[in-house]
């Protein structure tokens, strides 16, 4: 019997925890349009960054919606 993932919705993670694209991207040294893809599916998010996620989650960083500086 297999069992299936469902696949991992960014959007969902960010917006639950108040990240604007721009924001992550800078937090996680990736390129903004790198994140979109990553939301519109066009990109798979790869395991380093779910494991980053995870790290952000742990810390308990919020993004809070506020421009990158």
């Amino acid at each position: 019997m297999t069992t299936t993932e469902a696949p991992f919705d960014l959007r969902e993670w960010m917006d639950e925890r108040d990240w604007s694209v721009r924001k992550l991207a800078t937090r996680l040294d990736r390129g903004p349009r790198t994140i979109q893809e990553y939301i519109d599916g066009t990109r798979e998010v790869p395991t380093i960054v779910r494991l980053a996620l995870d790290a952000l989650d742990a810390k308990g960083e919020r993004g809070d919606k506020t421009p990158a500086a």
